[in-house]
């Protein structure tokens, strides 16, 4: 059943990556996703840019927040040649053009209603196990 007023809240949650790493996704509704692809398209009818490669990097932008490693919140959590890759809009670009698994985390995890207040409701699940042992 769908619930009125479920973005009243804070749009954003810090959604597991992989076994280390988090990233902090906020969610992207209707009206904004069309309009990243109308810019999309605007961009790509007067220059030689890929309309979609445009969008997703216009998406990751507006979605991705920050990531961290899971349990030690001053480590960015993703390394590459062994140098920590901090949160900033280069090395998101990077991400997001060069690292299909974490382009399609982020367009899934930011479109996705359900999979994003799925999430939700497991850290709570997850909060209130903690609390009862």
């Amino acid at each position: 059943m769908g619930e009125i007023g479920t973005f009243n809240e804070d749009k954003s949650r810090w959604i597991q990556f992989d076994n280390d790493t988090e990233v902090q996704i906020r969610h992207i509704g209707r009206q904004e996703l069309k309009a990243l692809q109308r810019k999309a398209d605007k961009v790509a009818r007067i220059s030689d840019v890929d309309a979609t490669d445009y969008f997703n990097g216009r998406l990751g932008r507006a979605a991705v927040l920050g990531w961290r490693k899971i349990k030690d919140h001053n480590h960015p959590g993703f390394v590459r040649t062994g140098e920590p890759m901090v949160f900033n809009e280069d090395n998101l670009d990077k991400f997001m053009n060069e690292w299909l698994d974490f382009s399609n985390f982020v367009n899934t995890h930011a479109i996705d209603t359900k999979m994003f207040l799925d999430e939700k409701k497991e850290k709570e699940k997850e909060k209130n196990d903690l609390g009862s042992t």
